[in-house]
């Protein structure tokens, strides 16, 4: 375990779940959608804690719980954070490598439906400012 939060360049986690969600997602798709590329692009930034080690550091009481929580702090492009974790129901299947995998996860999931959020309104906005004559009929409910 790391006794200190650092940032890893290399951690940039290729994950055959979000892999296989964004191939899913993509087959056959050609609307305007939030793909695993458009959210690896706003991420500038990522920092590993262990949990236990952050409670040391603060010199809070421990807590062996703690020791196998891995938390991911991942900064986008316009500043805002997201914090991914992971941690194992078992002490015994802990390895650092994977909890930062699965934080990492954890953490651009949490983004893709924020920026499919941002998509949403971006397309909404679009719609709203084709003159009324130039926009297609809606659908009969």
């Amino acid at each position: 375990m790391t006794t200190d939060a650092h940032y890893s360049e290399e951690i940039i986690m290729e994950s055959k779940s979000l892999e296989t969600t964004e191939a899913e997602c993509a087959e056959g798709r050609t609307a305007p959608r939030v793909s695993l590329s458009d959210i690896k692009t706003k991420i500038i930034s990522e920092y590993y804690y262990n949990a236990g080690d952050l409670a040391r550091s603060f010199k809070h009481p421990e807590h062996a719980s703690l020791d196998v929580l891995t938390i991911c702090l991942v900064v986008l492009d316009n500043g805002f954070t997201i914090i991914g974790k992971s941690a194992p129901a078992s002490a015994d299947n802990f390895d650092e490598a994977l909890g930062q995998k699965l934080a990492y996860e954890d953490a651009v999931r949490q983004i893709w439906p924020l920026m499919g959020f941002a998509l949403r309104e971006h397309l909404q906005r679009q719609v709203a400012e084709v003159p009324p004559a130039h926009q297609p009929p809606l659908p009969d409910a």
